[in-house]
């Protein structure tokens, strides 16, 4: 009798204990919760303000004529550069983190994109008023269902931005993963029907190009040719 007893007490204590734990547990993931939720919020203020800041630096700029205006022009260009280094890189992080929710995610996809278009408008800025000697070049790409060569065109891509460094910019957009309405526009602007395409300083070059073709035409848009080109305009 006294076994029994013992025994449904025990039954009952770890039945308070085991209630006790997915009670904690269940508070402690709502609190964890909030403050992850309390996060993400700050984070959206904060690149909603560093968004909005990027918008007056290029209304600015775009009043800015003489040469003498060209190292704020410079220094806003490469702030905006780290800055896009910075999404890219939250961006692999949070690709392989769980706890992130696809909505978050796409979000901070969004917010890149923005961040290369207004990078791009402020080299094109850069060129025009202080004679920058850069080449900027749009990549627009799509899912392997419908462009089977976009990596290879990436890695191509790739390739030559090793050899140019910070003489050639690029800006790759890929139109299946965000859905925003700059895509669209820069689609229109430029005719893209197809993918790959890449546009070279306003100028459209569709379908898959191999380094053959693509260095050479990059390289003579220098007004002065990069050491890298040497071998690509005058092959021996």
């Amino acid at each position: 009798m006294e076994k029994r007893q013992l025994s449904k007490e025990l039954y009952i204590i770890a039945a308070i204990a085991t209630t006790g734990i997915f009670l904690l547990g269940l508070l402690l993931g709502l609190v964890i919760e909030n403050a992850r939720t309390a996060y993400v919020d700050n984070k959206y203020l904060q690149q909603e303000l560093d968004f909005r800041s990027s918008q007056l630096q290029y209304e600015y700029l775009n009043l800015l004529e003489e040469k003498e205006n060209c190292p704020a022009i410079y220094e806003t260009l490469y702030t905006n550069l780290e800055d896009l280094e910075k999404t890219r890189v939250r961006i692999e992080t949070y690709s392989d983190d769980a706890t992130i929710t696809k909505e978050a995610f796409e979000l901070l996809e969004r917010e890149y994109l923005l961040a290369e278009v207004r990078y791009w408008l402020l080299a094109n800025r850069a060129k025009e008023i202080c004679d920058h000697d850069i080449v900027t070049l749009l990549s627009f790409s799509s899912d392997e269902e419908e462009c089977a060569t976009c990596d290879e065109q990436s890695f191509v891509l790739s390739y030559m931005k090793k050899e140019l460094g910070e003489k050639l910019l690029i800006f790759s957009f890929n139109v299946k993963t965000v859905d925003e309405p700059m895509i669209a526009i820069l689609k229109t602007a430029y005719n893209i029907t197809e993918y790959p395409s890449i546009v070279v300083d306003d100028a459209l070059y569709a379908q898959l190009h191999d380094v053959n073709v693509l260095m050479p035409m990059v390289c003579n848009e220098y007004e002065e040719t990069p050491e890298a080109c040497a071998a690509w305009i005058n092959p021996q």
